[in-house]
């Protein structure tokens, strides 16, 4: 099985549709992902900015962050 490192911001188009989103799930099907430890923290900043901003619904982003752990 391959293994692929994602930085932060790849790993968050995994969960939030952005530009390349499309592209990366279909990437990563039937690999391994590996992410450093800080990409969960930066995921979850990034996510809360997007849920202020008005992008997403309290609930949305709670259900989001609770597939990205």
């Amino acid at each position: 099985m391959d293994w692929v490192f994602l930085d932060t911001n790849a790993f968050y188009k995994l969960y939030v549709p952005e530009i390349g989103s499309t592209w990366l799930r279909n990437y990563v099907v039937g690999k391994r992902i590996v992410i450093s430890e800080l990409a969960m923290i930066e995921s979850a900043t990034a996510l809360g900015a997007t849920y202020r901003n008005g992008r997403f619904s309290k609930a949305e982003a709670a259900k989001i962050f609770a597939q990205m752990t």
